[in-house]
């Protein structure tokens, strides 16, 4: 196509609809707080570019903001001015560990971030022998020295977008102008949005379907965005659907607890006046889907306009700049139920995707999911790649460290290789033995269980950490509810649970996506004493 960076397209949209809406932002009420035309977009995304390009060519600039209208400029103004975006969570005002090593890693030459954290940052950069990085607030950036800047080319790095660490240390994604283009094209294909459409969103911005899918692709498609900030969300479920019904929503999503939470979270009270009938897109990708989720979800809000046919279920990675397949959900799925182990599939590979399955090792079963395309990013940055590439049928195919396999021409993931529990000679997924669990009790929270491999093969344990409800956890009976969970699994996986752990609601460590940190988890729950005020009880 001619359009080669986001750049050119942000040009274009503010040149041809200069008036329009391009991103509405929501408060933590769900109130609409801003605005942003594609002219003001521009302009202020020109400000930043101005502030940015003294830098020079290519420089990482940290983006270290909440979901804002100075977020949308500062990350638009770093790619308008050929910069790098280093897109990352707001840090807590005490703890900057996880900054200092991006900023390290990734050789900063600038955080832009908020006016409570200037001063600690400061601080801990200056301690960290780092005192050269510039860290100031967008009005300070903007304020500054400007400088004439170049526009980007398309096979120049735009972003790096760093992994969520689930099962690592996080790294940084190079991802081009021309990978996300590319990416881009894919999802508007398989989306079917078009100016008309409206997209609202709660995702991180710093994490891949917050970015590609929520932000930028509103922009590419030259349709209305929506936005809400993460927390906004967890704390208030029923505001995100109260968005899609305000708003005639035609795309919104997010990963399968998001579903769950809306489920066991949303009051009948807090649906009336709700009208979700315009949402005929609602994509669940990003962790493993479940069946049940999305029949009790249907089941919940279809009296309010809901069809399960919206339910659209996608799978992608940073390492592909975002999208990889999806489909939209048969209705016969409808009658899958978790007891069954019923999979579900993450949908269709795109047509510009080629896709191999190879073993994941050589002593494996599983099969290895490795994906070539013009959206497939080249590595991490400050890394060679090492084994990441290979090449086969003329193509460089990426391994995605996702197992699974394709049937009917869907492609059905099946977990990461590395958390792939093998007992007995067998591979068994946590996620299905998590489900399980969860099912046991309806105290139990959904998307807050995880099960772990502790010890050396020849003597493991299969733990599983389950947090509790807060109204309920003084009043159950906890070795009985673990006999329970025990005899469940075993039922239904062949699997011995040796410790049932009880927590209290955000005990288990999980990524700013909500992806579960298992390998943490593993390495210090050895350590923690019953006693633990965050621990109720262990059987």
């Amino acid at each position: 196509m001619r359009l080669q960076t986001i750049a050119r397209l942000l040009i274009e949209r503010a040149e041809a609809r200069p008036e329009d809406t391009a991103y509405i932002i929501l408060d933590d009420h769900g109130e609409e707080a801003q605005r942003l035309t594609y002219a003001r977009l521009l302009a202020g995304a020109a400000e930043v570019a101005h502030a940015v390009a003294r830098h020079g060519a290519q420089a990482r600039i940290v983006i270290a903001l909440p979901t804002s209208v100075e977020f949308c400029l500062t990350f638009y103004g770093c790619l308008l001015a050929g910069s790098v975006a280093v897109p990352i969570p707001v840090p807590n005002v005490h703890r900057f560990e996880a900054v200092l090593r991006i900023v390290s890693g990734c050789e900063a030459s600038c955080i832009v971030t908020l006016p409570s954290l200037l001063a600690g940052l400061r601080q801990a950069l200056d301690e960290a022998g780092m005192a050269w990085v510039n860290v100031m607030t967008y009005d300070a950036l903007i304020a500054g020295i400007a400088a004439p800047y170049r526009m980007p080319s398309a096979n120049q790095v735009a972003l790096l977008q760093y992994t969520s660490g689930s099962t690592a240390a996080p790294k940084g994604v190079i991802v081009t102008h021309g990978n996300i283009i590319a990416n881009e094209v894919m999802i508007q294909a398989a989306f079917r949005h078009s100016a008309a459409t409206t997209v609202v969103g709660w995702a991180p911005l710093h994490h891949d379907q917050g970015l590609i899918g929520n932000m930028i692709q509103p922009l590419f498609a030259g349709c209305r965005c929506v936005l809400m900030a993460p927390m906004t969300f967890l704390r208030a479920p029923h505001l995100w659907l109260q968005a899609i019904s305000r708003y005639a929503a035609h795309t919104s999503g997010g990963p399968n607890f998001c579903y769950d939470l809306c489920v066991s979270r949303v009051s009948d009270d807090r649906c009336h006046g709700l009208d979700l009938s315009s949402w005929q897109l609602a994509f669940n990708g990003a962790e493993p889907i479940s069946a049940s989720t999305l029949r009790r979800f249907a089941d919940k809000f279809e009296p309010y306009g809901f069809r399960f046919e919206s339910f659209f279920l996608c799978y992608g990675l940073a390492e592909a700049s975002l999208y990889v397949s999806g489909a939209h959900a048969a209705a016969s799925m409808r009658a899958l139920v978790d007891a069954d182990d019923a999979p579900v599939h993450g949908g269709v590979p795109h047509p510009d995707m080629s896709l191999l399955l190879r073993p994941a090792s050589s002593a494996a079963q599983e099969q290895e999911i490795c994906i070539a395309g013009p959206n497939v990013t080249s590595g991490y940055w400050g890394s060679q790649g090492g084994d990441l590439f290979f090449e086969a049928d003329g193509k460089s195919y990426l391994r995605t460290g996702d197992t699974g396999y394709l049937k009917d021409g869907y492609l059905y993931v099946t977990g990461r290789a590395k958390e792939v529990l093998i007992i007995r000679g067998r591979n068994v997924y946590p996620y299905d033995i998590e489900r399980t669990v969860t099912a046991t009790h309806e105290a139990f929270l959904p998307g807050a269980c995880a099960v772990i491999a502790i010890g050396a093969q020849e003597n493991q344990e299969i733990v599983a950490v389950q947090e509790v409800e807060r109204t309920a956890r003084h009043a159950l009976d906890y070795d009985t509810i673990a006999a329970s969970v025990r005899r469940n699994v075993v039922r239904q996986h062949d699997v011995l649970i040796k410790r049932v752990v009880f927590a209290k609601p955000g005990f288990i460590p999980k990524t700013t996506s909500g992806k579960v940190k298992r390998a943490q988890l593993a390495i210090g729950l050895p350590d923690i004493a019953d006693a633990n005020p965050k621990i109720i009880a262990t059987a």
